[in-house]
């Protein structure tokens, strides 16, 4: 089997969001805040096992929210361009973001390529009420991250009473595209099966 992602975890379980079904309440605090000397050795480290074995994408998540430790992104990114690893994707729900747009220019200038927005839905209304009132409209952050250039992937959570239905995710990959995103991977999946729209409401 050919491991395709190496992900990188970044800060603790610091959050700005509120997510009723978050894993990191979860799971014991497993203290992965710390970049010191042996941390960024055992990193260069990882980072050339991921090289020699065609690593090609690298995946900066988080037991919270990554982008509450812009310093240590930059840390990890500054690190990784030797590397030259093809793909390098944030994953975010895209708050802090939205307060701070540069993070993006400064971050698209180290390396990242892509960021992946985590959502429950396309109406900011729907978001705020699962991540909080501070959420940013979709289409504002989409387009902040594709001036910096960087692509865009949204990353829909499935949740009773907001996307939980075919008819759903169609109307969302739908928007989606229509907000400048290519079409998510499963609604792809479901045309190269030959599932139509017709099927999907059904």
């Amino acid at each position: 089997m050919k491991i395709q992602t190496f992900s990188i975890v970044v800060g603790d379980e610091r959050c700005n969001a509120k997510c009723p079904y978050c894993v990191a309440k979860m799971t014991p605090n497993a203290n992965v805040y710390d970049v010191g000397t042996r941390n960024i050795r055992n990193f260069r480290k990882a980072c050339r096992f991921a090289q020699i074995n065609n690593i090609s994408t690298v995946l900066l998540t988080g037991k919270g929210e990554p982008t509450l430790f812009p310093e240590q992104i930059n840390t990890y990114l500054s690190i990784m361009q030797p590397y030259d690893f093809p793909f390098i994707e944030l994953q975010t729900n895209g708050i802090k973001i939205e307060e701070n747009p540069d993070l993006l220019k400064t971050w698209s200038l180290m390396g990242l390529s892509t960021i992946c927005i985590s959502c429950v839905h396309f109406a900011k209304e729907k978001n705020r009420e699962i991540y909080g009132k501070n959420y940013p409209a979709l289409p504002i952050i989409i387009n902040q991250a594709t001036e910096a250039g960087l692509s865009v992937r949204l990353s829909c959570i499935m949740v009773k009473d907001y996307v939980d239905h075919w008819e759903e995710v169609r109307v969302f990959a739908e928007t989606a595209k229509a907000l400048g995103i290519g079409l998510s991977s499963l609604y792809r999946k479901m045309k190269e099966h030959g599932i139509s729209t017709k099927q999907l409401k059904n």
